[in-house]
């Protein structure tokens, strides 16, 4: 064979593999780290874990309590799966694109404007998973309520870049959702930002009536904030979630003392310390801001290494069992 055909079938190969789609895994635990007594003794002292997998065009969400979801692409489908029943539910894109469009059609909101969304990288990294994290933060004013604000801190390590496989293929799937027939005709579509706020609101409620999947739910949403405010791409190893409201006039809670939270919940499980949080902080117009709830996401391990095609698959020994989509809890993530 001549040498310059070696070389173009050689460049030719690289490009083949650098277009393919590389195996990722990763396990994130949730958990309410500050916040009321009340909601404390909802969401429990225990962290809630989930698994995620991606290969190519699937998609893959481990439990806490076993169950897993499957999102299959290439199927335009999502698929949420119970061992103890042994059973599978099955829901396509158009229906859930359906489902969209129907509720803003019964419900027409008042919206007319994405959020307005700050990012800034403070310069802080930390080690995390023995990989060097840097901070970014993000924030907004929560729609529902001008007084309200949330905060979202996150440690990205740019250097761990599959996790990139996971942002593409969620990107991909919002594009498979809503591309048809007309990517624009619900809220969801049109104010990406405001997804994101919905998506983290679904998944506080999703945690205090003891759902497993709101760890997945609120992860979603942190990463569709930071996409759409334009955050640098890497594996977010920490995330913290944070609500604020603005303090009365007459408040004069000193700061630091309300919210304590727990310190063990922040605690990095290696050698970076704890997540500094202010109870109350200061809003920028003059006003003071007392925190509501704090939710920490941490990634605690992390994977490339291929993964078995299986893990994708609907086990042949499973029945189909019809649920609304309402109630599928695939959909709050494939979407």
């Amino acid at each position: 064979m001549p040498v310059r055909t070696v070389i173009l079938l050689g460049t030719f190969l690289c490009m083949v593999c650098g277009l393919a789609h590389a195996d990722f895994k990763y396990t994130q635990s949730g958990q309410l780290s500050n916040g009321v007594a009340k909601a404390k003794a909802i969401f429990g002292a225990q962290a809630s874990e989930v698994t995620i997998y991606v290969q190519g065009a699937f998609l893959r969400i481990d439990l806490p309590d076993g169950r897993y979801g499957i999102i299959d692409l290439d199927g335009r489908r999502d698929i949420q799966l119970d061992p103890k029943t042994r059973t599978f539910s099955v829901v396509t894109f158009d229906a859930i694109h359906a489902g969209e469009k129907e509720t803003a059609q019964q419900f027409p909101s008042h919206i007319t404007q994405d959020l307005n969304l700050t990012v800034t990288s403070t310069g802080k990294t930390r080690t995390l998973l023995e990989q060097t994290a840097q901070e970014i933060r993000v924030e907004t004013k929560l729609p529902q309520n001008p007084t309200e604000s949330l905060v979202i801190d996150s440690w990205i390590a740019p250097s761990v870049d599959g996790f990139n496989e996971v942002k593409g293929f969620y990107e991909r799937v919002a594009s498979a959702v809503r591309g048809t027939p007309d990517p624009s005709d619900t809220d969801f579509a049109r104010f990406p930002a405001f997804q994101g706020v919905v998506a983290l609101t679904m998944a506080a409620e999703a945690g205090a009536n003891s759902f497993a999947d709101w760890p997945a739910v609120m992860s979603k949403g942190i990463l569709d904030l930071c996409k759409v405010a334009n955050a640098p791409d890497g594996l977010p190893l920490l995330q913290v979630y944070r609500t604020y409201m603005v303090a009365p006039a007459s408040s004069e809670t000193p700061k630091g003392l309300a919210n304590q939270g727990d310190a063990k919940a922040r605690a990095d499980s290696g050698s970076a310390g704890t997540v500094s949080v202010d109870s109350a902080a200061p809003s920028g117009d003059g006003s003071r801001q007392e925190l509501g709830m704090e939710f920490t996401l941490r990634i605690t391990s992390f994977s490339a290494d291929k993964l078995d095609r299986g893990l994708f698959q609907v086990p042949p020994s499973y029945t189909e069992s019809h649920v609304d989509t309402r109630d599928m809890w695939i959909v709050g993530i494939g979407q």
